[in-house]
């Protein structure tokens, strides 16, 4: 009798524990679908930083929007700083 019961008490063990195990499977593997979702997510946005940043790209919307352009060398004015005051 006492036989039976720990027999019966090891299996319902070994059926809990499989279902754990499968849970844990399960949830492992959405967790590493999510991750790679999110990789993917990351290399896009990655990307996309490196397209908006691309010195062309700045370059055409400021002279766009912006209306800058590049200065000629005459057109520059180099400024000394003073020298009063450290006599």
């Amino acid at each position: 009798m006492l036989l039976g019961v720990v027999v019966v008490i090891s299996a319902i063990t070994v059926a809990h524990q499989t279902h754990q195990l499968r849970q844990a499977t399960i949830e492992f593997k959405k967790l590493q679908d999510e991750q790679t979702a999110l990789d993917l997510q990351w290399q896009k946005l990655r990307l996309e930083q490196s397209a908006l940043a691309d010195h062309s790209r700045v370059e055409k919307l400021a002279q766009e929007k912006l209306q800058m352009k590049h200065t000629d060398t005459e057109d520059e004015i180099i400024m000394k700083p003073s020298l009063r005051g450290k006599e």
